[in-house]
């Protein structure tokens, strides 16, 4: 039986974070492991794969952002993307 994460979880979070978060289903499906989804099939909800991927394009445009200004005459960013984001 899978452990259930309550709404003094999400509150604990929150508090830890000092941030309250607008769209709690939102931040369950964030915390939600594909392995977990897989395991326990009656789960309701996807799993974080769709969020991880956006978040790891975000992190990387925001990478690629920062080392054009801060190295405008690099040829190639790709290596150093590459050594920043691992």
């Amino acid at each position: 039986m899978p452990t259930i994460v309550t709404a003094t979880c999400y509150r604990t979070l929150e508090n830890s974070l000092a941030y309250q978060f607008r769209n709690p289903q939102l931040l369950e499906e964030a915390l939600r492991h594909r392995s977990f989804v897989n395991e326990h099939p009656e789960t309701v909800g996807r799993d974080n794969e769709r969020l991880e991927f956006l978040g790891d394009a975000v992190l990387n445009l925001v990478v690629s952002h920062v080392l054009m200004q801060t190295f405008p005459d690099t040829v190639s960013y790709t290596h150093l993307r590459a050594h920043e984001t691992s």
